[in-house]
């Protein structure tokens, strides 16, 4: 996906996915050992077969994996446009500030 050069919100919600997959890896990361380890133990004991299962989590931790390479991708795609939006603000903040000082003074 390619951002407009203005189109903030989208590089915001871009952002916050990204800060999102960060935040829930440990989450994922220990759900699929809680899995590995419920399958183990079921194998374990003969109840029951988890050849399938085993692959299907397999496949799980490969797309978990492969998802966290994406975001790696795009937060490296996205991070000149922050820059650029966060300079641009930032001035934008700095003008509003001095605006608001020249004001003030003239109300005293």
């Amino acid at each position: 996906v390619k951002f407009k050069e203005d189109d903030v919100m989208a590089l915001i919600k871009c952002m916050n996915f990204c800060q999102k997959t960060w935040k829930d890896e440990a989450f994922l990361q220990r759900k699929q050992d809680e899995l590995h380890e419920v399958l183990e133990m079921l194998a374990r004991e003969k109840a029951l077969p988890n050849d399938k299962q085993a692959k299907q989590l397999k496949k799980l931790g490969d797309a978990v994996r492969d998802m966290k390479g994406a975001v790696v991708e795009r937060e490296k795609e996205i991070e000149k446009l922050v820059n650029t939006q966060s300079e641009k603000y930032k001035k934008v903040i700095q003008d509003f500030e001095s605006e608001l000082k020249e004001y003030e003074s003239g109300l005293k």
